[in-house]
């Protein structure tokens, strides 16, 4: 089981390595309707997307569920990078790509508890990113 995950913390590492210097070049809003597509084209189940605009700052979140490696993604959009980092910094276990902010968690069938956190995977940020290039 750790051999397996080894492999997916090194790509984690390395994409958001990467990435974090190319975000600096340039910021790049990704939409909503692009993430949802970008996911549902390689197979994931995407809910509704919600909007919370009574919140500060507003968002807009979805949940992206992979039944296969039984996990949910809630990927949430803010308008820009900026409202997106402030509440990074009020979070814990996020990932941000510009604008949205990922959580992963670990899907239960049935339980009384609330779900469980894990770190947001390598192929699920690559998606992200894969929007990204959409908007340029």
């Amino acid at each position: 089981m750790i051999r397996n995950r080894v492999p997916s913390i090194c790509l984690a590492a390395l994409l958001l390595t990467t990435f974090a210097g190319a975000a600096g070049a340039q910021e790049v809003n990704v939409t909503i309707d692009d993430l949802r597509t970008n996911f549902q084209r390689q197979g994931y189940q995407v809910d509704e997307a919600i909007v919370w605009d009574w919140l500060a700052p507003p968002v807009t979140s979805f949940q992206v569920i992979d039944e296969v490696q039984n996990r949910i993604l809630v990927v949430e959009v803010f308008a820009d990078a900026g409202q997106a980092h402030i509440e990074e910094s009020r979070t814990v276990g996020g990932v941000r790509v510009d604008n949205v902010l990922l959580f992963e968690y670990i899907q239960r069938v049935v339980s009384d508890e609330g779900p469980t956190t894990r770190p947001v995977e390598a192929d699920f940020v690559g998606l992200v990113r894969d929007s990204e290039r959409v908007n340029l």
